[in-house]
């Protein structure tokens, strides 16, 4: 038995059955081809599938099996075994990145829960790419972003966008501040809000300085360029 997939537009690499009444050597499971079509057994023309429902393929298999006079009142029947022209990547800093297909209504919040959520490490916002052809017919990528607060708080309903397939879900990990020296507790501080970041605020989250520290804090920021080798910044603490 072929199983009941939600109906939705036909696209490349998905596996069809084709049920012809009365014709078992008509019938078949056939995957649609690169350039949208598919072989049927005894149909010289090839058929094309991509970006139609499984009842307009119905149609066109029935008029090309009237046009090559091999039936005279067809009756086919087209179900889809398995989607595969739809898939959603979720990388990154989530719990289980995966790729699924999008059957039927698919939100990004669902995409994020199918990864299990997002780790701790997870930054502000989570960017949704997308290929789409551009003015010149070329293949262009356009990145969405979208702030986790928003899409989480329910604060925008508008964030939790409708994926369609096709889509790369990357949830960045947060930019990290590294406090280190004479401090109570050195470490990695992962910096999750767009508020200001400070010198002061970061040695209050690693609780301050120990008796006998410098007075002197030094800031190394590393360049953005390839191979930049950053630069050093020194501050008094107390004057």
């Amino acid at each position: 038995d072929m199983p009941n997939l939600p109906m939705q537009k036909i696209g490349v690499d998905d596996l069809l059955g084709v049920a012809v009444y009365d014709s078992p050597e008509l019938s078949r499971t056939v995957r649609v081809a690169a350039d949208g079509t598919i072989r049927m057994p005894l149909i010289r023309a090839q058929v094309r599938a991509l970006g139609l429902l499984p009842g307009e393929l119905e149609t066109a298999i029935s008029d090309a099996l009237r046009q090559e006079k091999l039936l005279v009142e067809p009756v086919v029947t087209v179900s889809v075994v398995e989607y595969r022209s739809r898939p959603i990547s979720v990388a990154g800093a989530v719990r289980r990145p995966l790729t699924f297909q999008a059957y039927g209504q698919v939100t990004l919040l669902d995409a994020i829960s199918r990864a299990e959520g997002m780790s701790e490490d997870a930054g502000p916002e989570i960017l949704i790419s997308r290929v789409q052809p551009g003015a010149d017919g070329k293949p262009t990528t356009l990145v969405q972003r979208i702030a986790v607060k928003t899409l989480i708080d329910g604060a925008d309903p508008e964030s939790n966008i409708r994926l369609e397939g096709g889509e790369e879900v990357r949830v960045p990990e947060a930019g990290k501040i590294y406090v280190v020296g004479n401090v109570k507790k050195p470490g990695a501080f992962a910096v999750r809000e767009s508020t200001e970041t400070t010198v002061l605020r970061m040695l209050a989250v690693s609780e301050g300085l120990l008796p006998f520290a410098s007075k002197v804090a030094y800031v190394y920021r590393r360049e953005a360029s390839v191979g930049g080798a950053g630069n050093q910044m020194e501050i008094e603490l107390e004057k």
